[in-house]
């Protein structure tokens, strides 16, 4: 199944993205959504978002996980029981996995 980014992108034409539509979306939402994506001030602020994403050179690494999971295992961990500070919850949520590639170098 394609995310609505990838239905926005992979289709040409409006015919086509109501083709091959998620069926778990009701008709009504998806003709929704197909305006909304077709509107061009939202075209140009998706655009403009997309700009300042690429910008951006201290991302973190957490993926779906959040902060907060991230400091309650950072808590797990320490043999205190402590909450973690913020200085090491951001410099945790950074660290990369060698193994792992990566869109842009750090």
């Amino acid at each position: 199944m394609l995310g609505q980014e990838a239905l926005v992108y992979a289709y040409e034409t409006y015919e086509k993205r109501w083709e091959k539509r998620p069926k778990t979306i009701s008709d009504a939402h998806f003709k929704d959504l197909l305006n909304y994506w077709e509107n061009k001030l939202v075209e140009e602020l998706s655009n403009k978002n997309k700009s300042n994403r690429l910008k951006e050179d201290d991302m973190h690494t957490l993926g779906p996980n959040s902060y907060a999971l991230l400091r309650h295992e950072l808590q797990q961990e320490d043999p205190n029981k402590e909450p973690p500070s913020q200085a090491n919850v951001y410099i945790k949520s950074r660290t990369r996995n060698p193994k792992r590639k990566y869109k842009t170098s750090y």
